[in-house]
């Protein structure tokens, strides 16, 4: 079993199962190429650096190991044609190989030529051979298999991976659920088995498990260690678990996750290692951990589910919850040739937390219509415009739609400000364009997902059309921001309640001789694509300290490796 810990963001990588070896070649001076790849340069032969073939049970039940042999270059566009040399000369007589078909072995057994194109970097053609320790190999035995890359006209590119004999365990996880459901306060078990390949016990096997912000583990076992958080929520866990005989299976079921009133899009990364005497000690180097008072978590006989494959990464977790978004947008007022801000204010009013550190989607678009004799000069970074019929423009057209895609991490109780500048060309008594937000299926309420954007309103009110942002929840520093309330410090919340500092101050619509009015926060950089910059709208605008520690750690799962 391959030595990983469940660290954040490791299972999304396939250098979580191997260590890269990569030799750099230069580009070559004068070489004739063709025009598809003119540009382009083998840079490496990707390989795991070590392959342990463990012996199994019995020489007929030795386990086979894949081994995948990848071509890089760069930049990585187009297509370009590549060969391998795999020569295996070093481990004759240690290991049997199966060839794929893109292979051509040689008649003396030494190696293979590889049929090894490289098109574009989702379709890289890999070369995957299968392994398995010979019947007559013994434990220690050890060679290398060298690897040379070839394109027209390139510099060639080396590679070697150590294939060493192992007599030990060789333990892999499976059965794990590829999703679980569940609802607030509920737990959701994740049941899993172990099956020994190897021709011994082992140690123990290390069972890793990292669930995200708003899952907790319960109960706390004997035999696993755990990290917590202020709250007392863990964020991090792993148990010792007893040895797998040779050649058997053992299935767990007692390991449960519970869901938090705020939990919405949620995941257990989970993994498992051999256990040794240093292992416990290694992960005190990176956790501070405490061991469990329970029962130890301990073989049950629990049905698994029928997952053929290996498995190490992520269980995702639904959780049936909702996520309330409000809309507001305040009146605006100004001369003509004045700016003015329009600031579109979307408020989650929970009760979960929209936190999607897996794939970055956001919760949703506000869709933005500028009241007529106005221009936008200034719209909320990474918006898109169309006109009525659905084609791209360019900012700055007359009648555009703006469409700004809000954060993939919006937690209950905040806020989202989108702003736009608009410039005044004709004064127009009651120009009125719209707001609007389009969310995920977690928001069950849209009456209130729309408002009016009205410059120089003729009479009094609101402005927030399908609804106001509700108590409580609208400016992110705890104040409610429906538009037609004053922009206080405290924040007017006209929806009920009021409170806190508000982070986005000037709600009103004021009639200064300025022109500006509305929001005078900084923008929030909530594009779905940028976790740093979310971060550093929201923390400054918001004061969301916790939060933003909250991000980092979820953004390093996805960038760990």
């Amino acid at each position: 079993m391959t030595g990983l810990r469940g660290r954040r963001g490791a299972a999304r990588s396939r250098t979580r199962w191997m260590v890269t070896a990569v030799v750099s070649a230069g580009l070559a001076v004068g070489a004739a190429v063709s025009p598809a790849h003119a540009d382009s340069t083998l840079t490496s032969v990707i390989v795991p650096a070590q392959l342990p073939l463990p012996l199994g049970p019995s020489a007929a039940q030795n386990p086979v190991k894949p081994l995948e042999v990848e071509l890089s270059r760069s930049p990585s566009v187009g297509f370009m044609a590549g060969t391998l040399t795999i020569d295996t000369s070093e481990i004759s007589g240690l290991a049997d190989i199966t060839w794929p078909s893109a292979c051509t072995p040689a008649a003396d057994g030494s190696g293979a030529e590889c049929d090894a194109p490289i098109a574009d970097r989702t379709l890289t053609k890999t070369v995957v051979l299968q392994l398995k320790a010979a019947a007559d190999a013994h434990g220690g035995a050890s060679g290398v298999i060298h690897y040379t890359g070839h394109a027209p006209g390139k510099p060639d590119v080396h590679g070697q991976t150590q294939v060493t004999v192992r007599s030990g365990a060789d333990v892999e996880l499976h059965g794990v659920p590829n999703k679980l459901r569940t609802t607030p306060g509920d737990t959701a078990a994740l049941p899993f088995a172990l099956t020994n390949h190897g021709g011994q016990p082992g140690e123990g096997t290390a069972l890793f498990a990292t669930p995200s912000h708003a899952l907790d583990s319960v109960p706390r076992f004997g035999n696993c260690w755990y990290e917590v958080d202020g709250a007392g929520k863990v964020g991090f866990m792993m148990c010792a678990l007893p040895p797998v005989a040779p050649g058997g299976t053992v299935s767990y079921g007692g390991l449960t996750f519970t869901a938090g009133a705020n939990a919405l899009i949620e995941d257990v990364e989970f993994g498992a290692a051999p256990y040794t005497s240093d292992t416990l000690a290694a992960e005190r180097e990176h956790h501070t951990l405490v061991q469990g008072t329970g029962p130890d978590l301990a073989p049950d006989g629990s049905p698994v589910s029928a997952n053929g494959t290996p498995y190490m990464g992520d269980v995702k977790v639904d959780v049936d919850n909702t996520a309330e978004l409000s809309l507001s947008v305040p009146q605006l007022r100004g001369k003509k040739g004045a700016v003015v801000d329009a600031v579109v204010s979307v408020a989650n009013q929970g009760p979960a937390d929209y936190v999607d550190a897996w794939n970055e989607n956001p919760i949703g678009r506000v869709d933005f219509r500028p009241p007529p004799g106005t221009t936008v000069v200034d719209p909320y970074e990474g918006c898109s415009v169309f006109d009525a019929n659905g084609k791209r423009l360019d900012w700055g057209v007359p009648g555009a739609r703006y469409s700004c895609p809000l954060g993939f991490y919006f937690l209950s109780g905040r806020s989202q400000d989108v702003h736009f500048k608009l410039r005044i060309d004709k004064v127009v008594p009651n120009a009125t364009g719209s707001a609007s937000v389009t969310a995920k299926a977690y928001d069950k309420n849209t009456a209130n997902n729309s408002a009016k954007v009205v410059l120089n309103a003729t009479s009094g009110g609101t402005a927030t059309g399908g609804g106001t942002s509700g108590g409580g929840h609208g400016s992110s520093g705890g104040g409610s921001a429906t538009g037609g309330t004053t922009g206080s410090a405290g924040g007017s919340a006209s929806g009920g309640g009021s409170g806190g500092t508000s982070g986005t101050t000037g709600m009103s619509a004021t009639s200064g001789s300025s022109g500006t009015s509305g929001s005078t926060g900084g923008d929030l950089a909530a594009t779905g694509s940028d976790p740093v910059g979310l971060i550093g709208g929201v923390a400054l605008g918001c004061g969301l300290l916790g939060g933003a520690v909250l991000l980092l750690m979820r953004s390093r799962r996805r960038t760990a490796a």
